[in-house]
C-alpha cells in the first residue's frame, strides 16, 4: 500500500489538510510563545505529523518513490 494513502502513515495528508489554513494569527513574543508551542505540538500530534518537526523522521533521499510525501 502507498504510504501516502495509508491513514495510519505519517506520510498521510488528510483531504480536509491544506496550506491555507491558518496556523497563527498573533505575532509570537515572549508573552504568547509557551502557549501557542503546546498548541502547535498538540495539532501536530493530532494529524500524526509531530516526528517530521520533532526529527524523528529524516529527510528521505530525493529518489525515494515517497519523498514528495515527505517534502
Amino acid at each position: 500500500m502507498d504510504l501516502s494513502q495509508n491513514p495510519s502513515s505519517h506520510f498521510y495528508l488528510h483531504p480536509k489538510e491544506n496550506s491555507g489554513t491558518n496556523m497563527m494569527s498573533p505575532l509570537l513574543s515572549n508573552a504568547n510563545y509557551h502557549s501557542w508551542s503546546r498548541a502547535m505540538k498538540r495539532a501536530l500530534l493530532f494529524k500524526n505529523k509531530f516526528k517530521f518537526v520533532s526529527g524523528e523522521i529524516v529527510e528521505l533521499p530525493r529518489e525515494d518513490v515517497i519523498y514528495d510525501a515527505w517534502e
